[in-house]
């Protein structure tokens, strides 16, 4: 059983990865992850940024998240606050016609014995003549992206093996996928 959890978690990985790679916005310069010691964060021991990138992925749409945007080292995921949780973060939030949204910009940041990955929280409310509002709520949000940062760690250290000796999908028509060396980061999507 536990064994094909594993094996499913990794297919729907893999799966969002090349879903996401085509399916989302590409992010432009500014939307780059600069690092800031200041945001929770978390090590991945052994894993390149692929690797932790596609178990991020993985874990975050098990649980309810849309991917709003990536790139090779950055992620943007993003669900619909409930009115009574924007209001509390933003008054008079939840009055404006788009329910306001939570982003949470995840970066990657590859280091010599893995990937550290830091994560902060966005509060996007749609205010009409003024377009779109944005308040980092990082703070008010800390201990819950602590505790996904917990749950990224020990998906991780329970599947690592899995995902680094994971066979890559089949190429489009069939055929023999190409072996990959875990050492070696795959070439973007």
């Amino acid at each position: 059983m536990r064994t094909r959890f594993l094996l499913n978690f990794i297919m729907v990985a893999v799966a969002t990865t090349l879903i996401a790679g085509c399916a989302t916005s590409p992010m432009t310069a500014s939307d780059m992850p600069r690092y800031d010691s200041t945001k929770p964060q978390a090590f991945l021991p052994g894993a390149n940024v692929e690797q932790a990138k596609g178990v991020a992925m993985g874990s975050a749409v098990t649980k309810g998240w849309e991917i709003a945007r990536t790139s090779s080292d950055a992620l943007v995921l993003e669900r619909r606050l409930n009115p009574a949780a924007a209001e509390s973060l933003a008054p008079g939030s939840s009055l404006t016609a788009t329910p306001p949204r939570i982003q949470v910009e995840t970066s990657f940041f590859s280091r010599d014995q893995g990937v550290e990955v830091l994560v902060g929280a966005t509060l996007v409310a749609t205010g009409g003549q003024e377009g779109e509002e944005r308040q980092d709520v990082t703070e008010s949000y800390r201990p819950d992206l602590e505790r996904s940062l917990a749950s990224l760690r020990n998906t991780w250290a329970k599947s690592r093996g899995q995902v680094v000796s994971a066979k890559p999908p089949l190429p489009a028509g069939g055929g023999t996928p190409v072996p990959v060396d875990p050492d070696v980061p795959l070439a973007p999507i």
